[in-house]
Parts: C-alpha cells; structure tokens; sequence
C-alpha cells in the first residue's frame, strides 16, 4: 500500500497521487494505478493514495514541481478509454466530469486551486473511464488495461523529470496527448 494522503506540507519536488474508492469497482482504478507504481518510481518521487477530497489534494501538491493525478473518469467513451490532461494548461473537459462522492469533484479542485495560485508548476491528470461504479471490488477488464498502461506511462514521464534540473520542471517535455487503449 502506498502512503496516506499526507498532513504535513513538506512535500518532495515530484508527486503521483492515486485516487478513488476501492469499494466501487472501477472508482479504484487510481488507487489502483498509484498502488502499481509503489517502490517502482525514482528516488524522490511520492505516490500517495487518497479520495480526492479537495484538502487532501492541496496538502499534497504543495511544493511539487510536477504531479500526476489518477482517477476514474465517467464518460460515454468506451470504458478503458485514456485521456490525458495538462490540467495547468486547461480545465477538465465537462465530458469527463461526473458524479463525486464528494461536495467537491477533482475538476473544482484543480480551479480552486488555479484561482489561489497553488496548482503545481506541472499537473496531469489521467483520466481513465470506467464502466462499473456499483459497490464492489474489482476492475473491468479493460479499465485494468489501461491502468497498466498509464502506470508505464507514469513511470515514463517521472523517469524524465527526476532526470531534470530543478529549474527545467517547469518545461513541459514532449508527451502524447489523449489515447485510447486497445481492447
């Protein structure tokens, strides 16, 4: 299991925080892609698992040059469908946005966030849609899939970054946009 969502602001320069409900299905898919990545990541970087409750979220990323966020998405694209946002370059897009446990989704999060000044230099948010929201455990198939290819992905991208000087984290390296899982 990776760490709790931490109380304490000091944060390392790179963060992945997985989110979601292991309790509902497809909801798990960042806890999911968060608990794949632990002790696999360079030195330095933090994976953190949480709810997504907005405080958390904004404790985690404080001091961050670059953080990567997982949650399950609810959306019509086929479940295992990727996408991958900039979130500091843009918002969410509505189609991505769905019902929140929450009084606060990671979307009003992110814009909370952006209208203080506090996102990280470098926020993505990857987005995988899910089909199964009931109470349960377990991934579907393809939404299994796809967390195992975000979570290369993941390993990817902090891969260029630990390997970055301090004042470079905030140029963004070239990353391919939204994809679409196989099936």
């Amino acid at each position: 299991m990776c760490d709790p969502l931490p109380d304490s602001p000091h944060r390392t320069r790179l963060t992945v925080i997985g989110i979601g409900n292991p309790y509902r299905h497809d909801d798990a898919v960042g806890l999911a892609v968060a608990r794949q990545l632990c002790c696999t990541l360079p030195a330095g970087v933090d994976v953190l698992e949480g709810a997504g409750e907005p405080t958390g979220l904004f404790a985690a990323w404080e001091g961050a040059d670059a953080v990567w966020i997982i949650d399950a998405a609810h959306s019509a694209a086929p479940p295992g469908t990727v996408h991958r946002i900039p979130a500091n370059e843009r918002t969410l897009p509505a189609d991505l946005v769905g019902p929140s446990t929450h009084a606060l989704g990671l979307a009003d999060t992110i814009e909370i966030s952006r209208t203080l000044g506090w996102l990280p230099r470098h926020l993505v948010i990857y987005a995988i849609c899910g089909h199964t929201f009931s109470a349960g455990l377990g991934l579907d198939p393809e939404v299994a899939a796809a967390a195992r290819n975000v979570a290369a992905a993941i390993r990817a991208e902090t891969a260029i970054y630990a390997a970055r000087e301090p004042d470079d984290a905030a140029r963004e390296p070239t990353i391919s946009a939204d994809r679409r899982q196989p099936r």
